[in-house]
């Protein structure tokens, strides 16, 4: 009644108002004063409390959606801060927001330094290969140069895909990489190409009974190993830990990255044997073993040599 009139107006309001409490209308009311708080700059389904408990810290931090699968991992020197940073300046297009509904809650790592945070990030990265993590997404070392004795007592080196739990001389993105570097060694030490397998074909029967004896032959595989070995030092970087009482370890072994853990009421280094059972061991990849050599040439102190 009295449509347009100021008490006929106020009426049709406060019935309204009324239906809409009847219904639930409190969600859409929160959700309105939400968008005007400084609330509104988070995801749909996280709120300030989410945030609010995450370390201002420095460690790994992910994204999980519905089905609490995680979707993207990060690192952080700060992680409340940084992850605060994803929701801020919030972009319109459709890939970035379709990522932030997506965000169901937020797990982490607390780590004791920017680097442990860099290791683990890309360690967890290949391991779980989150939907949204577009970098450090490159496919692991396929290859690797192996050492083995023959049924004639001859140590041979050969090229091979990456075997788990078979230990190499050296690791190769590409085929091609490794053949080269074999061809080089061929040629520096003198080694037989076909009991390197640079030259595939088979040993005439000529060539069988000119070969040099185990004994002649072998010591040049050595002098490779022995090459390859000042070439790809072992060494660990120990730095401060979480606690005082403990040290972080990364652990390069051969030129890789073998794994990384806390020594605690650290004095000096284990052997390399105990060293192993104290570290978790990851899988190595370009970006970690670059990033530990960097972090070493700035901070050379903080780097042991070892032997292997």
């Amino acid at each position: 009644d009295n449509r347009h009139r100021a008490g006929g107006d106020a009426a049709a309001t406060v019935l309204l108002f009324e239906k809409y409490l009847q219904n639930d209308g409190q969600l859409h009311i929160d959700a309105m004063l939400k968008k005007s708080s400084a609330e509104q700059w988070l995801p749909l389904h996280l709120t300030k409390a989410d945030i609010q408990q995450l370390p201002n810290k420095p460690g790994v931090y992910y994204f999980n959606n519905e089905k609490n699968k995680i979707i993207y991992v990060g690192k952080a020197v700060n992680i409340k801060k940084r992850v605060s940073s994803h929701f801020t300046h919030n972009e319109g297009d459709k890939k970035r927001q379709n990522f932030i509904r997506n965000i169901h809650s937020i797990t982490y790592t607390e780590c004791a330094s920017e680097l442990e945070a860099l290791v683990l990030e890309s360690a967890e990265i290949k391991r779980l290969w989150p939907k949204y993590n577009a970098s450090q997404k490159q496919p692991q070392q396929k290859f690797g140069l192996y050492m083995f004795e023959d049924s004639k007592g001859y140590l041979r080196l050969a090229i091979d895909k990456r075997r788990k739990h078979l230990p190499s001389l050296y690791n190769f993105n590409l085929l091609h990489e490794g053949l080269v570097l074999l061809k080089k060694m061929v040629e520096e030490f003198g080694l037989n190409e076909k009991l390197c397998f640079v030259n595939k074909l088979p040993l005439t029967i000529e060539e069988n009974l000119a070969l040099e004896s185990p004994n002649a032959y072998n010591p040049k595989i050595n002098n490779v190993v022995e090459a390859l070995n000042k070439q790809l030092p072992t060494f660990a970087v120990v730095d401060n830990g979480k606690g005082k009482e403990e040290k972080l370890c990364l652990l390069i072994e051969r030129g890789n990255f073998w794994g990384m853990g806390y020594l605690s009421n650290y004095k000096q280094l284990p052997t390399m044997p105990e060293l192993k059972e104290l570290l978790t061991p990851y899988a190595d990849n370009d970006y970690i073993r670059n990033s530990i050599y960097s972090f070493v040439e700035m901070n050379p102190e903080k780097k042991v040599a070892l032997a292997i």
